[in-house]
């Protein structure tokens, strides 16, 4: 590059070197990609800029090195449009509706966006958008249509335009969408398409691995969640067509894995700001919302998969919009029987799966109801021929046939078991079932399904088999899902215990806490396994509030243990799955262990230090434990005055009294006598003096918290400081963290 930039000083410019700004001299394919100035310094020699680069100079449209992975022809300069025609560029549904006779067909690639299916805007005005229509009103719709279509009254069908549009024929489950305005009256911006300036800067920031990054979305990301056409938005991507919006979800979901291209590290570029590239990306994706259409829908999937993980108020946000958004283009329906292709078919139901994952895993996760009620979709489960219809072997896709076909058992696996999660959900969250009667019964039931689910799975894909292959695209997401599963049905049978009875038996709790115990142990020995390969796979961005989950749970087991030496088993693992998590994170830079290390680290190193041994022994022997289960489904009222009821977040409920201020406590093999007992002047305080001491510690260690957690309520939606724990405890608001970690600049 030195070389290259000293004989540009020292050779004089040639009489016939290009002119700055000349037309008739065109500037090269890659300058006018980048924008920048063509220096044609030396006669029959490639450009300065391209000389810099070590790429191809070229004019004409030739293609120059970075686009061998996927041959995208070198964009045009890039106009503005007439506001006329001003239009996003979306997928659409190109209906022929004629005389009762609908009929739906793939769109040209060129023509429009071919990722998407069911937009029911028409090809007389592509700025409408479509609108489902309610069932009970679908139906005199349809009645009206038939007055109103040529067959009747060819004068009225002519003089007013139909406003609706229609998907099935069937007379009891008539599928309607009403054509509605898509676009808002905002300023344009850029070339006036939504999302064309952020990836524009996104773009030349990735510039020239953005085609390799792309490879990569489909390498690492698509077999093990196959919700993209993917031969369409390949060539879609090709011809510049692709919406900027998904464009800029794909880069950004595929930057954590930049490492692992090694076309990528050939160029030996650092891997950009992921920060930053998030915020384009935000930004992007607002603007589409703008004048939604099915690919907002793609997209806003693709934001919620995203890592890291940087604010659950915004991926709840942006959950809420996206699941009114499909609901709103009727997703939520059965399209077997519509009038659309079959690759339309397929993708809109393995969208709609994608949308149902992401709001049942985040139920169950940040401890919200979930917004799709399981009686309000007939979607069926996708299957292989569905998943594999769009699968395509591109020059810069690597990855296998086989990869494929296992990748799409995994995602049909992982919906199957999204669907007994369903079922599970309620019973955290229907306040008036939870204190109606018991849900043991129904607990056994989901167990029952549990088990079912788990013997019809491959040897090679079941989670406790012996044969499993964690090298399946989705294997490794999918046993830890298995796992929080687990973990969910164990809580909840150990709630429902308390109400029953036998709630008070002292064999019956012993018995619900080891399942629990053993739900949690479950997880520490998977991280405890996992390999510096295996960090590289595809995770579900809820993979870093199961290890939090399963932190806090073998936790509150060690404080609830009925002997000591279960009590330091419990601990001993908590301590485990907290070094595990850290190696992962200083050495492979895992961001997934980033959370539950903010959240528990300094809570397992307390527990670690204090005199838990002695808790516990005064927790069992008081008669107020044999209420402490019954105390986890009690609603609480917070100093906001809103009631809160523990959630599977919650799984410290049961550590509402004292941990001994470590200041004052001894090491803890001085804490045991001759026999194992704890030496008596260390019980001589009583619960509240110890409770404040609690506080105290926590209060007192929270300067070993990491700088940009330190804004936080880690443990409670309570107000209080850093490191308190509260009776309620739950997963943290991350929201303060855009404030200091860069992100809040959307």
């Amino acid at each position: 590059m030195n070389s290259a930039g000293e004989e540009a000083r020292n050779t004089p410019s040639p009489s016939s070197s290009r002119p700055y700004r000349s037309h008739r001299i065109p500037a090269c394919d890659f300058c006018r990609r980048r924008k920048s100035r063509c220096t044609q310094d030396l006669a029959n020699r490639p450009c300065l800029l391209c000389r810099l680069h070590g790429v191809e100079c070229s004019r004409g449209g030739v293609q120059t090195q970075r686009s061998q992975d996927v041959p995208r022809p070198a964009p045009a300069p890039r106009k503005r449009i007439p506001k006329q025609q001003r239009i996003q560029q979306t997928t659409e549904i190109r209906t022929a509706s004629t005389t009762g006779q609908k009929a739906a067909s793939m769109p040209p690639v060129g023509q429009t966006n071919p990722t998407s299916v069911a937009d029911t805007t028409s090809q007389e005005n592509p700025r409408q958008g479509g609108h489902i229509v309610g069932p009970v009103v679908a139906r005199d719709v349809r009645i009206l249509d038939q007055y109103m279509s040529p067959v009747y009254n060819l004068a009225m069908s002519h003089a007013r335009p139909n406003p609706y549009s229609f998907y099935s024929d069937d007379p009891n489950n008539p599928i309607v969408y009403l054509k509605v305005p898509r676009h808002r009256g905002v300023v344009p911006q850029g070339n006036g398409t939504a999302a064309f300036k952020q990836l524009e800067t996104a773009e030349k920031i990735l510039d020239p691995n953005a085609n390799e990054l792309f490879n990569l979305y489909f390498d690492i990301v698509h077999p093990a969640f196959p919700i993209l056409d993917e031969s369409t938005v390949i060539e879609a991507y090709k011809q510049n067509g692709l919406p900027h919006a998904l464009v800029c979800e794909i880069y950004a979901v595929s930057l954590v894995s930049w490492d692992l291209s090694k076309r990528i590290s050939a160029t030996r570029r650092p891997r950009p700001d992921v920060r930053y590239i998030w915020n384009l990306t935000v930004k992007a994706l607002h603007e589409d919302f703008l004048a939604p259409s099915f690919s907002t829908v793609l997209a806003s999937i693709l934001d919620l998969n995203g890592r890291p993980i940087t604010s659950i108020t915004y991926n709840a946000t942006n959950l809420g919009r996206t699941v009114a958004l499909s609901q709103s283009l009727g997703l939520n329906h059965n399209p077997s029987t519509w009038n659309l292709d079959q690759r339309q078919k397929s993708l809109r139901i393995r969208t709609w799966w994608g949308i149902l994952i992401h709001d049942r895993w985040a139920s169950l996760t940040h401890g919200t109801p979930p917004l799709v009620n399981r009686t309000q979709y007939d979607v069926p489960l996708p299957d292989i021929d569905a998943l594999l219809v769009s699968r395509v072997n591109s020059p810069g896709v690597t990855v296998s046939d086989d990869d494929r076909l296992q990748g799409a058992q995994c995602f049909i696996a992982l919906c199957q078991l999204t669907e007994i999660l369903g079922g599970v959900l309620p019973l955290i969250y229907d306040i008036q079932l939870r204190h109606e009667q018991s849900n043991l019964r129904a607990v056994r039931r989901f167990e029952t399904n549990l088990d079912e689910w788990e013997d019809a799975l491959p040897s090679w894909l079941n989670p406790v088999g012996t044969e499993f292959d964690g090298s399946v695209p989705g294997a490794l997401s999918l046993q830890l899902s298995f796992f929080a599963l687990k973990m969910c049905l164990s809580r909840v049978a150990l709630q429902e215990s308390a109400r029953t009875d036998d709630g008070d038996d002292t064999e019956v709790r012993q018995y619900y806490r080891s399942r629990c115990r053993k739900a949690a142990s479950a997880v520490v020995q998977f991280v405890v396994s996992l390999q510096p390969r295996d960090l590289n796979a595809f995770y579900l961005p809820y993979t870093a509030y199961h290890f939090s989950s399963a932190t806090t749970l073998i936790l509150r087991c060690a404080l609830e243990a009925e002997n000591d030496e279960t009590a330091r088993e419990c601990v001993a693992g908590a301590r485990t799955l907290i070094d595990h998590l850290r190696k992962a994170r200083d050495e492979d830079g895992w961001d997934l262990a980033e959370i539950c290390l903010a959240q528990c680290e300094t809570v397992v190193q307390q527990v670690c230090d204090g005199d838990y041994l002695g808790f516990r022994r005064r927790n069992t022997e008081s008669p107020r434990s044999s209420r402490q289960d019954s105390l986890i489904s009690t609603p609480t009222i917070n100093p906001s005055g809103l009631r809160t009821f523990n959630t599977p977040g919650d799984e410290l409920g049961a550590m509402d009294t004292e941990i001994t201020d470590p200041s004052n406590a001894d090491p803890l093999h001085q804490q045991q006598g001759s026999e194992g007992q704890a030496q008596p002047d260390n019980h001589t305080q009583d619960m509240s003096s110890a409770a404040a001491n609690s506080m105290a510690a926590f209060n007192a260690s929270a300067g070993t918290v990491p700088p940009e957690f330190t804004n936080m309520n880690m443990f409670s939606q309570q107000n209080g400081p850093a490191g308190s724990i509260f009776m309620n405890p739950s997963f943290p608001d991350l929201w303060d963290m855009l404030h200091t970690d860069g992100y809040g600049s959307f």
